[in-house]
């Protein structure tokens, strides 16, 4: 039925058309020559209609093909990312690392899902203990953070009770990034940038730090025994019950710090660089 419907279209159509071009305008104009004028006008117009439908369908096609072979590609490394072998899983990771790099579109939804397997992986693994490798697919999403510059339309990771200590992460720029509970202990974190950050009760045991922005970061109740902070920004930073028995604070300002107590500081290794906030109880 279909079918007949589809070839009675396109006969009623071909119909209209030669009605239009060749007895409208004779009944129109009357005149045989104004006719063929007109007719040569008509001609010019179906033209660029037929050029712009063209057009239009060739681009419409482009986007759809284009958004097609993306969410493919995406689909292809989730596949990727279920396997048994961590190889394979790095792979998959590698794939959509390519997707956030040159599709700003897609980008938001990568990071996030870089930040479930982190989240997902790391907490229920067995520990790793600082020096130990980490498994191919988790350095990889660690690679592929690091290498994406952090762009102000980014959303902040959830990286809640991530576990990666030991591991070599230096340089990332992790704004806002909700890393509670967090176990960082022995990472090599330097020049990391976590400004408003939350790492309430992060386990930064031995880590270290040095350069880092902590500009505004929560780090209430984390903990900090023997980090390296030295060339860190913590100004506005609350250190309110963070453990920093043995922590490296030398030539670190910190006078803007929120929550720092007098015994905090005495636990941990400062020198005559180190600029002190005013007295506390």
């Amino acid at each position: 039925m279909r079918r007949w419907l589809g070839w009675g279209g396109i006969g009623a159509g071909l119909t209209g058309l030669f009605w239009l071009y060749f007895k409208v305008p004779i009944w129109l104009l009357h005149d045989p020559k104004d006719a063929d004028a007109f007719r040569g006008q008509l001609t010019t117009l179906l033209g660029f209609v037929i050029a712009s439908a063209t057009a239009l369908f060739g681009i419409t096609k482009y986007y759809l093909d284009r958004e097609k072979q993306r969410t493919d590609i995406f689909n292809a490394a989730i596949a990727n990312l279920g396997s048994p072998d961590p190889v394979i899983r790095a792979g998959g990771v590698r794939a959509l690392a390519r997707m956030m790099a040159y599709s700003a579109q897609d980008r938001d939804r990568v990071r996030a899902t870089f930040a479930d397997i982190l989240r997902h992986r790391t907490t229920s693994a067995e520990r790793l203990e600082p020096g130990q490798e980490q498994p191919s697919d988790i350095s990889a999403i660690l690679t592929a953070l690091q290498e994406a510059p952090h762009l102000p339309e980014d959303r902040a990771l959830n990286l809640r009770s991530v576990r990666l200590p030991g591991a070599p992460w230096p340089d990332v720029e992790l704004p806002g990034a909700l890393l509670a509970r967090v176990d960082f202990a022995g990472a090599t974190l330097r020049g990391i940038m976590l400004v408003g950050a939350d790492l309430d009760q992060a386990v930064l045991t031995n880590a270290d730090l040095a350069g880092a922005d902590l500009h505004g970061a929560r780090l209430t109740r984390s903990r900090m025994v023997g980090a390296i902070l030295t060339g860190s920004r913590v100004d506005g930073a609350d250190f309110t019950g963070a453990a920093l028995n043995g922590a490296d604070l030398r030539g670190v300002d910190l006078r803007a710090t929120i929550g720092l107590t007098s015994a905090q500081i005495d636990s941990a290794k400062t020198d005559s660089d180190t600029q002190l906030p005013e007295p506390r109880n």
